[in-house]
């Protein structure tokens, strides 16, 4: 993944989201948004749907594998614009409908990213706030948690600390996690309570801030525990520090933007192309003491 030099002048601060007439979210579930940094659980898929999704994942990574490279169960990182299955996905009605209460009619799809846990999976994620690593300014994107599989208390599901997006970017250091996923580890966490526990049913997914600490466990169950994480804005309220953001992206409901944005994909993929290493650069994260 590709380092960029720190950018010292990003906006990382949480913006209350202002809907007095949302189509399917309530407004109490929109305070709670803004109140603990994440809803949760809507759904997206039945059952008989989610198994097709999940045989289509399934084929995903199997085609992965054949590429016999570096890449490991983690490593469908930002393929929204050449994979069909991926594409199928992030325009789900259902999904997006959620997500115009929280960013309004315009919609695009920057990232997504499965995270996919494999049994006896010692890899933790250590809690980390997503917009700290990302090209992107201000902080608004609204990202969807997918379950692919059933998730839940056993098989490590993501882990929240309610009303940490309100407070800026948090003090972290290097992980000393054994097999992380992420190398950075947000520290003093005991402050925000007990963490949210996101258990959802396969189809089920969560909506949750950009500045949110979040993580998980190790799955050391005997089930895999796949997730789809998708990012989402409005492209009149965030704006890419990289061409690279745009030229991955997705326009998946609205009309398309003009300037930063105006490279977005707007037809979708003829089959799932993952030849080539994909993922979005991020910021060379400044020393840990520089929080402080």
């Amino acid at each position: 993944m590709k380092m960029v030099k720190e950018i010292d002048n990003r906006d990382l601060s949480f913006l209350p989201i202002q809907n007095s007439s949302p189509k399917l979210l309530s407004l109490e579930e929109i305070e709670k948004y803004n109140l603990h940094g994440f809803i949760a659980p809507f759904n997206a898929f039945s059952e008989s749907e989610i198994n097709k999704v999940r045989k289509s994942v399934d084929n995903l990574f199997f085609k992965l594998k054949s590429y016999n490279d570096e890449r490991d169960s983690y490593s469908i990182n930002c393929y929204q614009h050449k994979s069909k299955t991926i594409w199928k996905i992030i325009n789900n009605e259902k999904i997006l409908n959620y997500v115009e209460d929280l960013t309004g009619p315009n919609i695009i799809c920057w990232a997504s990213h499965f995270f996919n846990k494999l049994p006896n999976d010692n890899r933790p994620v250590p809690y980390h706030q997503d917009a700290s690593y990302w090209l992107m300014s201000p902080a608004r994107t609204v990202t969807v948690w997918l379950a692919i599989d059933d998730t839940d208390i056993e098989n490590a599901p993501m882990e929240f600390l309610p009303g940490s997006h309100k407070v800026g970017p948090l003090p972290w250091k290097v992980t000393d996690k054994k097999n992380p996923v992420l190398s950075q580890e947000i520290t003093g966490i005991e402050k925000f309570g007990n963490p949210y526990l996101n258990v959802l049913k396969a189809g089920d997914f969560s909506l949750h801030a950009d500045m949110i600490a979040h993580g998980s466990l190790p799955n050391m169950s005997h089930r895999r525990r796949c997730g789809l994480t998708i990012r989402y804005c409005n492209p009149e309220s965030t704006k890419p520090l990289h061409p690279m953001y745009a030229e991955k992206s997705v326009l998946c409901r609205g009309k398309k933007p003009l300037g930063e944005w105006s490279t977005c994909n707007t037809n979708m993929p003829l089959d799932d192309d993952l030849a080539v290493i994909e993922s979005n650069p991020i910021v060379e994260l400044p020393k840990p003491q520089s929080f402080h």
